[in-house]
């Protein structure tokens, strides 16, 4: 989103990291901007005022206390700047000796006042849509013991956020929702330590919160307009120690199955899903490594590691290995797509692992996870390439199959599937990577004929390690959202944007 111009509403602007944000906003050239607070900060006020003279600056009380409060001072902000762009509920307290207050502050009040706002910004209700951007924390991405009560509340408003966040409200409202959650930052909240409930149970809770590895406001704030420039809705950020962080999956207790995990990229992937503690995983591949497969149930003896035989040419084959581990199992939360052959003297066998049974694999994999179905969705990554983003010459056979891969992918990640059957898609793009596979591709590929000097263009294309490939993967894995086509390069993860050339006739 573009910040410049828009009408801004911060509640909670007079606080901590509140007015970092407040001027980290005008120093974007907002046109309006509101800030919504119980206290009133006279001197601060007058600051900005003369400082951002091009943006109107404003307060209104705001007691986030009382739901009648909240509406009037929305109220009051239409009648002071028309519409509003951009609203950030950023109120909070620390003090988990005053319960019913903070819940009422961190949970109750930011509700009140995300419909409240909601209801002025619909489309539905004759408003323009915008952002609404709820303040969480690190705590509200799973329960933190030494911040119990704290860290209840915050889980609360990041569930509430994402939920709001969902195509059934933005496709009519047009209004987005973004998930902001801080890491430690240094404000006064810091200093309601003592008040903390696990005080009573254990008498390190301050040196282990303070030895947190920490941030200033200001760098928080200006991570949080790069978040509001770029964010898609419903996504959620870690904004700590001066990084930035997009939230999607945590990899600890989860199924995974590995099509094609005996691979070269495959080894070094499966390998990394089991650093990361996951629950069961299950190798799918046409013949097994006996070798392999053992040293990963001996090295990594706390997931249950095992291989189901699959020729992905035959659709039977892949049926038959999704329903063994379906009652193996249970369920299953990711599924990756890692069969892959660059062989283009045999075009039929290229395009069978490569795209129809990629396609075959990832269609049975949705029944099974599919909420429709009785599943409980999940995640489906499917290896393309960086040939698969765009016409290669190099391997003009095989970059059709994997452009192929890359349309199909980014098509099931609409929301036409995902709101029915709750699985994501994603699609991810190795560049040149050192395996079997890329070495003995010189004599394979079809440009070998126009191009005398193959073995010398090969030399000079740069490789990354599987190692890398893989760490890069799953680093990806954590964070992408829905329907996100990642590029893994010589090292480096870059996100790539399609730009729009046609859109879909039919309307849903």
């Amino acid at each position: 989103m573009e910040i410049k111009g828009k009408n801004v509403i911060y509640v909670g602007g007079f606080g901590g990291i509140g007015e970092k944000c407040v001027e980290a906003f005008l120093q974007k050239s907002v046109k309006s901007l509101l800030i919504f607070d119980v206290m009133y900060n006279e001197e601060y006020l007058k600051y900005l005022q003369t400082t951002y003279t091009k943006s109107y600056v404003g307060y209104i009380h705001l007691d986030l206390t009382k739901s009648e409060d909240i509406r009037k001072a929305y109220h009051e902000a239409r009648e002071k700047i028309g519409v509003f762009d951009i609203v950030v509920n950023g109120s909070g307290v620390g003090d988990e000796g005053k319960i019913d207050l903070m819940v009422q502050i961190n949970l109750t009040g930011l509700v009140h006042s995300s419909l409240t706002a909601m209801e002025f910004m619909s489309k539905t209700k004759g408003g323009q849509g915008g952002c609404i951007i709820n303040i969480s924390s690190i705590a509200g991405l799973k329960p933190i013991e030494f911040v119990c009560i704290y860290s209840a509340t915050k889980c609360a408003v990041t569930s509430f956020t994402r939920s709001l966040g969902q195509p059934i409200y933005f496709d009519k409202s047009g209004v987005s929702f973004i998930t902001i959650c801080p890491g430690a930052t240094v404000t006064p909240i810091l200093a309601a330590l003592p008040t903390f409930f696990s005080h009573q149970y254990c008498n390190e809770v301050d040196n282990l919160i303070k030895a947190m590895p920490s941030q200033t406001a200001e760098i928080m704030a200006k991570n949080l307009m790069k978040v509001v420039e770029t964010a898609a809705n419903g996504t959620t950020w870690i904004l700590e120690d001066g990084t930035i962080k997009e939230n999607a999956m945590q990899l600890q207790g989860k199924n995974v199955i590995y099509v094609g995990g005996f691979g070269g990229i495959g080894q070094k992937c499966v390998e990394a899903f089991l650093e990361k503690s996951v629950k069961h995983l299950l190798i799918f591949d046409l013949t097994s490594n006996d070798e392999f497969l053992k040293y990963l149930q001996e090295t990594y003896k706390d997931s249950s590691v095992g291989y189901i035989p699959v020729d992905i040419t035959k659709s039977e084959s892949i049926s038959r290995a999704f329903q063994e581990a379906k009652d193996n199992l249970g369920s299953f939360d990711i599924v990756v797509n890692g069969a892959g052959i660059i062989d283009e003297s045999n075009i039929e066998l290229l395009l069978q692992i490569n795209a129809t049974g990629l396609m075959q694999s990832s269609l049975i994999a949705m029944e099974h996870m599919s909420k429709a179905n009785g599943g409980q969705g999940g995640c489906i990554v499917n290896i393309s390439s960086t040939a698969g983003l765009d016409a290669t010459e190099l391997f003009c056979i095989y970059s059709p199959a994997k452009c192929a891969v890359t349309a199909f992918t980014r098509a099931m990640a609409h929301r036409t599937y995902f709101e029915k059957t709750g699985v994501s898609f994603i699609t991810i793009c190795p560049g040149a990577t050192d395996t079997s596979l890329l070495r003995s591709a010189a004599s394979k590929i079809y440009s070998a004929r126009y191009i005398p000097n193959i073995a010398d263009v090969f030399a000079t294309i740069k490789v990354q390690t599987p190692t890398t490939c893989a760490k890069n993967l799953i680093q990806v894995l954590e964070t992408a959202s829905n329907g996100t086509i990642w590029a893994l390069d010589d090292g480096v993860i870059r996100k790539v944007d399609f730009p729009q050339v046609w859109e879909s006739i039919a309307q849903y």
